[in-house]
């Protein structure tokens, strides 16, 4: 067996259904010399257990948590057992282009300011099209997430921070963890290729935070505010920031049909933008 450089962390609870396609993504590889570790996170459903050890071979490691520590803490879990330096963890229901390997390795490991490297998006499953990127800028992630999960990032990056936070349990616990890494001094480089597949199912985070009463996107926005406001102040996005969060949750509310809760989200949105008409009038309607 190769070397491996690169090892993919793959936390897994409940979705043990999704994890072979994950897993035959990562066979399917140009570059040979990677390994995964498959982190069963106490799944409940009475079959992951047992899918996650019909993975597992000379490559593939397979860990049972004796206790759901969550997706933050089964990703800290599995990072921590990783020895190669550059790492990914993509979910148990994502998938990668056969190059993804291949062109982000090079990429992160390029020069030794780089912490993370990053692709566009295939979204697949229910959903069809692509997620477009963006080049690196530190203040603009202090404004909108381009950055998504299943990146790739330096091992010593996440052991020089407190990795990714229990705290977002809610979700945009991704999110939190590469505001931390460029906090403590580490550059991003985009890849403009769409070489992650990002699946989308009525289970998936971003389904759900579309459904009636789910605010949990607003919420982990407020929470990433409150961990990272020190960088929001530096950077002079915080009111850009809850205005697009405050906007997103507006049109959530009006979606699920309570429009006086939209109105009011509104209305906050247009005292931190008071030269947005839009969301003037929109208060209204």
């Amino acid at each position: 067996m190769v070397e491996p450089i690169v090892t993919a962390v793959v936390p897994c609870f409940n979705h043990g259904h999704f994890l072979a396609e994950c897993i035959g993504s990562l066979r399917a590889q140009t570059l040979p010399n990677w390994r995964a570790i498959v982190v069963n996170d106490c799944s409940t459903d009475g079959t992951t257990a047992a899918l996650c050890d019909a993975q597992a071979g000379a490559q593939i490691t397979v860990v049972h948590l004796p206790h759901n520590l969550g997706r933050s803490g089964a990703r800290n879990h599995g990072i921590a057992l990783a020895t190669t330096e550059a790492i990914l963890s993509p979910d148990a229901d994502d998938a990668l282009h056969p190059h993804h390997l291949a062109t982000t390795v090079p990429a992160l490991l390029a020069a030794p300011t780089i912490g993370i490297a990053y692709t566009d998006y295939t979204l697949f499953g229910a959903q069809q099209g692509i997620w477009r990127s963006k080049p690196f800028n530190i203040k603009r992630l202090y404004r909108e997430q381009y950055i998504y999960a299943g990146s790739m990032f330096r091992k010593s990056a996440w052991a020089a921070t407190h990795g990714y936070s229990d705290d977002f349990a809610i979700g945009n616990e991704d999110w939190d963890f590469w505001l931390t890494l460029v906090e403590a001094g580490w550059q991003g480089v985009h890849v403009p290729q769409a070489l992650f597949r990002y699946r989308i199912h009525a289970q998936s985070w971003t389904s759900q935070v579309d459904m009636h009463g789910q605010d949990r996107a607003y919420r982990s926005c407020l929470l990433l505010l409150e961990h990272h406001r020190q960088g929001f102040e530096r950077h002079g996005t915080e009111r850009a920031f809850l205005a697009g969060a405050k906007g997103r949750e507006a049109l959530r509310l009006r979606t699920s049909g309570q429009r006086e809760q939209a109105q009011a989200m509104w209305r906050q949105v247009a005292r931190l933008r008071p030269w947005d008409v839009m969301a003037h009038l929109r208060s209204w309607l």
